[in-house]
């Protein structure tokens, strides 16, 4: 697991996804101590019990997902938030974001959205960080103006590129970068293809911002994003 034939022309389908963070921001949530019990019931009964009460937190309450204990949800006073590592796709965001969205949009009485944010983590393995740096340097993710420095000495590095893209519309942060993870030095460590010891991270952060609640679609924009990494992931990664 990790290899890569280096003259191999990498397609979405070697990408996993490793993590995916979708993240509703609202400046009213005052109703939640009022009525965090009947969103709870409310968003059990509708996914016929897969959804429940894990824990309290001050501001906030912590859903777990019954038959996914890599994914959670939560809402609370400023947002609502949901979490999934290592999923073969973004369908749980489709089929419970919305759901939960909903319930607690109406018993909140939320009118305004502030951002929404849907972020997802692609990796491909690679066997050690440095091979992971070596095929990110070689993308030319973003082309560097060496002259413009060579008055502050004769190397220059640019560590996590970011490129912000808009379509007038949906705004999206893709940053590209060699990562590892924290335990990557434990022998014992279990590493799966979605989560390796090492990598290449494609890091997408789809966002909106000041939006009416009614004029806003989560699952239309959650299928859009996907949609938009599927289709076109591919080319950031050529060489």
């Amino acid at each position: 697991m990790g290899k890569t034939n280096k003259n191999k022309t990498i397609m979405f389908s070697d990408l996993k996804m490793n993590r995916c963070v979708l993240e509703i921001r609202y400046p009213k949530g005052h109703l939640y101590w009022d009525v965090c019990g009947k969103c709870i019931l409310e968003i059990n009964e509708q996914t016929n019990e897969n959804i429940d009460f894990l824990r309290l937190e001050p501001d906030e309450c912590i859903l777990k997902f019954v038959e996914n204990p890599k994914a959670q949800a939560s809402f609370g006073v400023k947002h609502m938030t949901m979490t999934g590592n290592e999923l073969r796709n973004a369908k749980l965001f489709k089929e419970n974001g919305p759901l939960i969205f909903e319930t607690v949009k109406k018993h909140l009485g939320i009118k305004q959205l502030s951002r929404v944010g849907f972020r997802m983590f692609y990796v491909l393995p690679k066997d050690s960080l440095e091979e992971a740096e070596k095929f990110v340097d070689n993308t030319s993710f973003y082309s560097l103006d060496v002259s413009r420095f060579e008055g502050f000495g004769n190397k220059v590095e640019a560590k996590q590129p970011v490129v912000t893209v808009s379509d007038g519309k949906t705004n999206v942060r893709i940053r590209l970068d060699a990562a590892k993870r924290t335990d990557s030095e434990n022998p014992e460590v279990e590493v799966t293809e979605y989560s390796p010891r090492y990598a290449v991270l494609l890091d997408f952060d789809f966002y909106v911002e000041n939006l009416n609640v009614s004029d806003f679609d989560l699952q239309d924009f959650i299928h859009q994003a996907e949609k938009k990494v599927k289709e076109h992931a591919a080319q950031i990664l050529k060489k």
